[in-house]
């Protein structure tokens, strides 16, 4: 069966097969061909909050290789009075949960001293 499924790559691309290529399967087992419908997979955005700084890039990482989305960022100072956010990321846009896409650029506020 062919299934048309969001892709980074161009709409009829062939993009992966169910099960995966490699699999020993019993001859006349039905495989599925998964084709690029050309739409870009939306994710839900990770939640970051609390991570230090130097977490952001693995989490986002996690995701791409989770997902194939790859999340761009980047980082805006925000002065908190806490000590304990210093360093770390106390927001985000968008916020976690939010539908984010392919090559998307969001922002992590780190809590740095006022």
């Amino acid at each position: 069966e062919i299934l048309p499924i969001p892709s980074t790559q161009p709409a009829g691309a062939i993009v992966g097969t169910d099960p995966l290529a490699g699999t020993p399967i019993l001859q006349g087992s039905p495989v599925n061909i998964l084709v690029s419908n050309g739409q870009v997979p939306v994710v839900p955005m990770p939640n970051l909050i609390g991570l230090p700084s130097e977490q952001v890039a693995v989490a986002l990482a996690d995701v791409l290789a989770e997902t194939g989305v790859q999340i761009g960022w980047r980082f805006v100072d925000l002065p908190v009075d806490d000590p304990s956010l210093w360093g770390r990321v106390v927001q985000t846009a968008p916020g976690p949960g939010t539908g984010v896409t392919h090559g998307q650029v969001i922002e992590a506020f780190i809590g740095v001293q006022p």
